[in-house]
């Protein structure tokens, strides 16, 4: 998924979160039914933060439908106590289908996984046992300038079927 990337140096811009992505999947099968997520596995994430201890990176699921993205990562710092203000916004993001976890390193680089929404797909014979498939769970990592690092796929079995693998 390939959308438009945006930075925002924090003098120059005032953004919203609404003027970027919606956040929140109001999917009512998502909250009750035998088939909801919290009697499969537990909620899927949309939102999920980290933090380097004076500023936040915030991964966001975007459900919006004219948005070419599927999610949002932003930086957000502290103007002044009790003010915060969204000083970079980057959209152009390696993504499956959902957001999946999310960690940041002293040096301001993001490491983020992302994994495949197989929801209508999986039953009792698929996944088939001992099957060796890319791109179900992916880790990327971008530096600060939001410029991708690396973006692997993190199959277990990787190695074993292509010893040349990262």
């Amino acid at each position: 998924m390939q959308g438009a990337s945006f930075y925002m140096p924090l003098v120059q811009y005032n953004v919203s979160v609404a003027q970027l992505l919606t956040p929140f999947d109001a999917n009512v099968a998502d909250i009750v039914g035998p088939s909801n997520w919290a009697t499969n596995y537990g909620k899927s994430p949309e939102i999920i933060v980290a933090s380097d201890g004076k500023a936040l990176d915030v991964l966001a699921q975007d459900y919006d439908p004219k948005t070419p993205w599927q999610a949002v990562l932003l930086h957000i710092e502290q103007q002044s106590p009790g003010k915060y203000r969204i000083s970079q916004a980057l959209t152009n993001l390696p993504m499956l289908d959902r957001v999946m976890g999310l960690a940041t390193d002293g040096a301001g680089n993001r490491y983020y996984a992302t994994g495949v929404d197989e929801r209508e797909q999986v039953n009792s014979s698929y996944p088939p046992l001992n099957t060796y498939r890319t791109n179900i769970v992916r880790m990327i990592k971008l530096n600060w300038a939001g410029q991708v690092q690396y973006n692997i796929d993190v199959d277990m079995a990787r190695h074993a079927t292509n010893p040349s693998g990262e």
